[in-house]
């Protein structure tokens, strides 16, 4: 008679232990958060500067931002604006760049000129640097322009303004300012801008 019973003990034992493990599952799955986990404000307006293929809603998150983070992402995009990238990051970009001329140099280089060969190094950096502070600053702006019913925000890219248009990149820095500060551009209206 005691086999019976140590059996039916073991199945009430195996029952219990799976209802527990089933409900400590559904707890977890209820507990999870939905969706992507926050980030800080200053975090989204750097990962809008930094990404290259943007599939996030970035401007669109940070025009939702609340108020009370709004003044220290106006605060890091207004660096970013009228100082470009920082020295670490423009240090990275550098490593990158000649990282980038070491592995395809051989296919735009003559061997027979190391002269064409260094102005032709000098002319890519040059272009791929501008390009990046020129992303950089241009991404600002836009962002800028979409927090733009800040007064901090409105200052910053006021004060961009007066920095003189001297080069190709600045014009285009420029022209993004414009843009933000534009009475028809929404934050609907750039929500596809990479």
């Amino acid at each position: 008679m005691t086999m019976p019973a140590t059996k039916a003990n073991d199945r009430l034992i195996l029952a219990v232990a799976v209802a527990v493990a089933l409900g400590l599952f559904m707890v977890a799955i209820l507990s999870h958060p939905r969706g992507p986990r926050s980030v800080s404000g200053v975090k989204l307006a750097q990962a809008w500067l930094e990404c290259i293929d943007c599939q996030g809603p970035f401007l669109r998150r940070l025009h939702d931002l609340p108020p009370a983070s709004r003044d220290s992402v106006v605060r890091f995009l207004s660096t970013a604006l009228r100082k470009g990238p920082d020295g670490a990051r423009t240090a990275r970009h550098e490593r990158d760049l000649m990282r980038a001329w070491a592995l395809d140099s051989l296919y735009r280089v003559d061997k027979d000129s190391a002269d064409a060969s260094q102005s032709q190094h000098a002319a890519f950096l040059q272009r791929y640097r501008e390009g990046f502070h020129t992303k950089w600053r241009g991404r600002a702006a836009m962002a800028l322009g979409v927090l733009r019913s800040d007064p901090a925000a409105l200052v910053a890219l006021d004060s961009a303004r007066q920095v003189p248009d001297t080069t190709y990149g600045d014009s285009v820095v420029h022209r993004w300012i414009e843009r933000a500060l534009s009475d028809s551009l929404g934050p609907a209206a750039v929500n596809h801008y990479p």
